[in-house]
């Protein structure tokens, strides 16, 4: 390949640029990786999904697209790749270009195992990973890549993502969610309660619900604002989705939510983890 530039790793997330709680942690000892996308099947993660804007027209070799990618990521590849084989399922790198052709690499086994002419075709062959359907029409889409907009016209939107997941040693130590709130137009860091939003997220949460489950790590969810240097660390304890006698829809903490600096939230991880040790 010509050059590193010739890709463009494009993301539906519109607001992590501005996410100081994540700066602040891939400053640490600590290791983030994300996956852009990830699908449920029984119950269980069916697939992790990457992806890469190509910008070059030419005709690229499997071998030097994969090999570009890998150098790309650094030592994320391993860790994703440990993650992968530590849940028994296959990590895939959809590459894509603006004319809506795109293949699928393997990036386990470095092959390629699919190639699509449209972006339709492509949404499609992601449905055989996934049992959830959407029945709603999606708003405030203008901003986001092509590829997101030409797939939520068929109603098959690209995968939810894996905000990020705390990793050391090329090990995961827990998935967080980061949770973005305006806090001068709707609640501060504090004030902002995840179960407010329950029923109309509760789709996001299943999904999150099923992910840690499967890959038997804690999950935290992490509350921050562009306009406030405090930020809400919350470890999820049970993600209630039905009524009873005891109890009621939605998130069920395993300590109360402690509120802290942002430059202090490492240690603050480090304390609800049991990390120090």
């Amino acid at each position: 390949m010509n050059s590193i530039s010739e890709f463009i790793f494009e993301s539906s997330e519109r607001s992590d640029k501005n996410n100081n709680a994540r700066k602040v942690l891939e400053q640490s000892i600590y290791d983030l990786i994300n996956f852009e996308g990830y699908t449920i099947k029984n119950n269980k993660v069916s697939l992790l999904l990457d992806r890469v804007k190509l910008e070059s027209s030419a005709e690229l070799r499997v071998e030097d697209l994969y090999e570009e990618i890998k150098s790309k990521l650094g030592n994320q590849f391993y860790i994703k790749e440990n993650f992968a084989n530590s849940l028994g399922i296959n990590w895939y790198f959809v590459v894509y270009r603006e004319n809506e052709q795109s293949i699928i690499l393997d990036m386990i086994n470095a092959k390629r195992i699919a190639r699509f002419q449209s972006y339709k075709d492509l949404a499609i062959w992601t449905q055989k990973f996934r049992d959830n359907r959407m029945t709603k029409k999606f708003n405030h889409t203008a901003d986001l890549p092509k590829i997101d907009q030409r797939m939520r016209e068929f109603d098959i939107p690209w995968p939810g993502n894996m905000d990020k997941a705390l990793c050391l040693d090329n090990k995961v130590l827990a998935i967080i969610e980061f949770q973005n709130t305006d806090s001068e137009k709707r609640a501060t860091v504090r004030q902002h309660d995840n179960n407010n939003f329950f029923k109309q997220d509760i789709l996001r949460w299943k999904v999150l619900d099923q992910l840690r489950n499967h890959a038997g790590v804690p999950l935290l969810v992490i509350v921050w604002s562009e306009t406030e240097n405090i930020v809400g660390i919350k470890l999820v304890e049970d993600i209630i989705y039905f009524k009873s006698e005891k109890e009621s829809p939605g998130i069920k903490w395993a300590i109360e939510p402690i509120y802290s600096n942002v430059k202090n939230i490492v240690s603050e991880i480090e304390e609800i983890l049991n990390l120090k040790n």
